[in-house]
C-alpha cells in the first residue's frame, strides 16, 4: 500500500530591487507546490513539484553584460523524481 503522503506548498517573497538603469523591480512572490508519495516499506519514493504555481513571470535585474536591463524567468514549470534507497 501507499505510505506517507505528503503535500507542501512553499511562499517566496523577494523585496524589491534596482537595475542597473536605476528602474526597480517591485516585490515579487511566488507559490511552490509538491507533492510527495512514499509507498510502505518501499525503497522508493516518488514526487512532483510545480514551480511557480501561479505563473507569475517574474523578473531579475540584468547585469551589464546583458542588453536588457531586466531578465524574464521562465514561470511555471513541472518536475516529477523517483528516488530509490540503495
Amino acid at each position: 500500500g501507499i505510505g506517507p503522503t505528503r503535500l507542501g506548498l512553499e511562499w517566496q517573497v523577494l523585496g524589491e530591487r534596482r537595475t542597473l538603469a536605476g528602474a526597480r523591480t517591485g516585490t515579487q512572490g511566488l507559490l511552490n507546490l509538491t507533492l510527495r508519495a512514499e509507498p510502505a516499506g518501499g525503497r522508493w519514493a516518488f514526487s512532483a513539484s510545480v514551480y511557480d504555481l501561479l505563473d507569475r513571470r517574474q523578473t531579475d535585474p540584468a547585469g551589464g553584460e546583458h542588453a536588457f536591463d531586466t531578465i524574464a524567468r521562465d514561470g511555471r514549470s513541472l518536475e516529477a523524481r523517483l528516488s530509490l534507497r540503495f
